[in-house]
């Protein structure tokens, strides 16, 4: 499945889309502009139908499962949770209309299609416009770590409020306020991060074994002069055959 329109992100990769709530992809340009309570098309193309395949079409403000609320085809084809069949049959273009939220008005809107088959859940994104009135600016309003987005402060943990100002004072103690590094890091950081280990871990091998090489060889090299050094002082000592005799004539000799 591809959507059609609004036109789908572009960094759509099969194998995510499994992955909640818009398969792994990004938000992108936005090239679809609606306003609140108005019907439109939403469409789709389909290259490997599912002949069980159902549909469900949520849109919110932000590409969260609690900002997505579920639109139903004003055709009456729904079912009770808002699925639909889709995707039967192989065609260059299938759709159907809906109703965009009285109250949904933001300048990055999100519409999510999710494809149940047989063969598992896809899920697909693109972005949307659907502005009624002019959206208010709230840069910098948003406390305690705020970002502003579609004109409201989206807040981080323990915050909340219009402006983030109220703090929720039972939370555990010792938690610092404010997004962890875990989940403001993208998944293309974390594939950054988990390569430079692996480079500092082989690394630190490589000069481990080097250090190991080189105290190896300093050790050969002090035996060998040691060694060299007992067979010299053994020399002093050889005679020249079995029976004693040493090699040079004694003194006591040439005095007789």
């Amino acid at each position: 499945m591809e959507l059609l329109s609004p036109i789908s992100r572009k960094d759509v990769d099969l194998a995510r889309t499994p992955l909640k709530p818009c398969g792994g992809t990004h938000g992108g340009a936005v090239h679809f502009e609606t306003t609140p309570g108005s019907r439109n098309l939403f469409a789709w193309k389909i290259v490997h139908p599912s002949p069980t395949g159902n549909c469900t079409i949520r849109v919110g403000d932000s590409p969260t499962e609690a900002a997505l609320k579920v639109v139903k085809p004003l055709d009456g084809s729904a079912h009770e949770n808002g699925s639909f069949p889709c995707g039967r049959t192989e065609v260059q273009y299938e759709g159907k209309e809906f109703k965009i939220p009285n109250t949904l008005e933001c300048d990055t809107c999100v519409v999510q299609i999710e494809w149940e088959t047989e063969k598992g859940t896809q899920h697909m994104c693109s972005d949307f416009m659907s502005i009624g009135t002019e959206i208010p600016e709230c840069f910098g309003q948003c406390l305690n770590g705020g970002t502003c987005a579609n004109g409201k402060c989206a807040c981080p943990p323990y915050f909340s409020g219009t402006n983030c100002q109220v703090e929720d004072t039972n939370r555990d103690a010792g938690v610092v306020a404010g997004p962890s590094i875990l989940s403001t890091l993208g998944e293309d950081a974390w594939i950054l991060i988990v390569y430079a280990v692996m480079l500092a871990l082989i690394a630190g091998f490589l000069i481990g074994a080097y250090i190991l090489y080189k105290m190896a060889e300093a050790k050969r090299a002090q035996m060998s002069e040691e060694d060299q050094k007992l067979l010299d002082g053994r020399g002093d000592k050889l005679t020249s055959d079995r029976s004693g005799e040493p090699m040079g004539k004694s003194t006591y000799m040439q005095d007789e």
